[in-house]
């Protein structure tokens, strides 16, 4: 599971991810309170949802999909279907090929690329339901 700061970043800003949150018990999230256990993490509290605590998960708490969470928001829903490989290399590829597709998500100005499968799995989710890429910290509508 992706827990770093970048990551972080692009789910707090997912707001369309983040409306769409119905909290379940093992979800991983930034919690803004001291409801649970929580793990230490440079600037953020990461925690696991528990069962006691589902119903009191907060509003400006955020959510930080896993890449099951992502796939099953795409693959079944009348968006995809078929294998998830294949899925992505369309998608990179649909994108002007390889290069073009890093190129394009970049996660800042200084070229670090997603590094993680739930980054990725973050910029596919995004375009393909909402037409927003990553770009200079910010999801954008469009292409970059």
């Amino acid at each position: 599971m992706d827990k770093s700061e970048t990551y972080i970043k692009m789910c707090e800003k997912a707001e369309e991810i983040q409306e769409s949150w119905k909290p379940k018990e093992g979800d991983w999230c930034i919690d803004m309170g001291d409801l649970w256990i929580l793990m230490p993490n440079a600037e953020h509290k990461i925690c696991t949802v528990t069962p006691a605590y589902v119903e009191m998960v907060k509003e400006n708490d955020t959510w930080l999909p896993s890449q099951d969470d992502l796939q099953k928001m795409v693959i079944g829903k009348g968006i995809l279907s078929g294998d998830w490989l294949d899925v992505l290399e369309h998608f990179v590829m649909d994108e002007g090929g390889l290069f073009d597709f890093f190129d394009a998500h970049r996660v800042d100005e200084t070229y670090n690329y997603v590094k993680s499968m739930e980054q990725l799995w973050l910029s596919f989710v995004m375009k393909k339901r909402y037409n927003k890429v990553w770009s200079n910290n910010e999801w954008r509508n469009g292409s970059v």
